[in-house]
């Protein structure tokens, strides 16, 4: 038992070893990366409260301007929410995309489309009090996620009351 706890130790000195002997890399080594030109994706409303939602008034929906405030094109990657009682669909250019849900509950494929600078394009959240069933009664919170290319994903945040 002695020499087995001994050649444990041993093998545990050496990897420490090996550890603090490796060669390390520091960030001032590295090559910049290549700046990426992007747009600056806005959205009408960062936030908004549906208030009280009857089940048994069904799904609602609500539009949200995003403008691209750049100076380039942005390039859309994907949307998506954070429960599968949302879903959103995106309207550019005269094209729809979507509707899209819970990232991880199935395939969201990217966009992909360009939103040239200056331009604008709408966001449909939609919202269904019954999809968590008589249990969903109470006050929610979900986010609505829109990739961007090279940038900061733009998110939109929304609550309600759901009621009977």
């Amino acid at each position: 038992m002695k020499p087995l706890i001994i050649i444990g130790i041993v093998i545990a000195a050496l990897g420490g070893l090996a550890f603090i002997a490796r060669p390390r890399s520091t960030a001032s080594s590295l090559p910049s990366p290549m700046p990426v030109a992007a747009g600056s994706v806005t959205v009408s409303e960062r936030s908004f409260d549906f208030g009280s939602i009857s089940m048994a008034k069904g799904m609602v929906m609500k539009a949200i301007t995003v403008r691209n405030t750049g100076g380039s094109a942005a390039t859309l990657g994907k949307l998506y929410t954070s429960c599968m009682c949302t879903s959103a669909s995106l309207a550019l250019a005269g094209e729809n995309y979507g509707p899209y849900g819970m990232e991880g509950m199935g395939y969201i494929p990217k966009i992909g489309k360009e939103l040239p600078a200056g331009q604008e394009a709408t966001i449909t959240v939609m919202f269904d009090p019954n999809a968590h069933g008589p249990a969903g009664v109470g006050h929610i919170e979900r986010v609505v996620t829109l990739e961007v290319d090279g940038d900061s994903p733009v998110t939109v945040d929304f609550s309600a009351d759901v009621t009977p």
